[in-house]
């Protein structure tokens, strides 16, 4: 019983220890968005290191209206297993810059951003 005793506190030490690792989020990843051409948006995403950002979780919205995946450009991804999630990803471990064609779309109004990402340290990757 102490064993068993011994070993759970231990789990939950290191647990914790790997708590104190973990960045603020917004250090981990920050957007700026900038528009050099008519009709386009570029979006600048920081990704800090040993973190990444999972490119199928990017979405953005342009006055509450999603913006289809066809206006995106986005940039050639690093394919990644991700045990978690028990696939294959496609992610963006560095600093990354995507470009959206507003084709048409409102010039001026609110834009949101979704994304997801994660620390490497939980898989060690």
């Amino acid at each position: 019983m102490k064993k068993i005793v011994f070993v759970l506190a231990m789990l939950l030490l290191s647990m914790l220890a790997m708590a104190d690792d973990f960045l603020p989020v917004e250090k981990v990843f920050s957007v700026k968005i900038t528009s050099e051409k008519v009709h386009q948006l570029d979006v600048h995403y920081h990704v800090a290191k040993g973190y990444k950002l999972y490119r199928d979780r990017l979405a953005f919205d342009l006055n509450g209206k999603t913006i289809a995946s066809a206006s995106i450009q986005f940039p050639k991804a690093e394919e990644y297993f991700d045990e978690g999630l028990g696939q294959k990803m496609a992610v963006y471990h560095q600093d990354f810059v995507l470009t959206i064609a507003m084709n048409g779309q409102a010039d001026k109004g609110e834009i949101k951003l979704r994304y997801q990402g994660c620390a490497d340290i939980v898989t060690g990757k």
